[in-house]
């Protein structure tokens, strides 16, 4: 019985693979939360309030729907302010209210939600009233920092016969 499996194969090629895979995913990451913001909906608030429907299903209270006419979907708003949260970079979606004329520029995408999630700025009357924070990009920013610097080390290792 000579199969091989993933685990008989050597540290350096299983360390490579998960590096690749890390560097991948905050590419990926990257690329999606420094997307322009192209997709907007701008129209009426039928509904701005903490909860829609069923919805939040987590953490009560750090969430703001928005409801425009003519859009399917709410805007779901992360509005935490909470040490360790990703805290937007501006919040005054608790200023808006119902009939408010908004533009919610917002990354496309989400399909399989029953909220849109990835907004990025809301304005009214030329004033922002919502400005998503850049803590993500930070942290997609360091993996891959953090990827290219273990690839260097293992191929150092690797290199002068410290690891297999």
């Amino acid at each position: 019985m000579d199969k091989k499996l993933l685990y008989d194969k050597p540290m350096f090629l299983k360390s490579m693979w998960g590096v690749l895979g890390l560097i991948c995913l905050a590419v990926y990451g990257l690329l999606c939360f420094t997307k322009k913001k192209e997709d907007l909906v701008k129209g009426k608030i039928e509904f701005v309030g903490q909860t829609y429907e069923q919805l939040p299903s987590r953490h009560a209270g750090k969430y703001r729907f928005i409801k425009v006419e003519g859009f399917g979907k709410p805007f779901e708003v992360f509005v935490g302010k909470d040490a360790g949260d990703f805290k937007p970079e501006f919040e005054q979606v608790d200023l808006l209210q119902a009939g408010d004329e908004v533009l919610v520029y917002y990354v496309a995408g989400q399909k399989d939600f029953d909220a849109v999630h990835n907004v990025q700025r809301i304005e009214s009357n030329g004033k922002a009233f919502f400005i998503a924070g850049k803590s993500t990009i930070w942290i997609m920013g360091v993996c891959l920092v953090l990827g290219v610097v273990i690839a260097i080390v293992l191929m150092i290792l690797k290199s002068k016969g410290r690891i297999i």
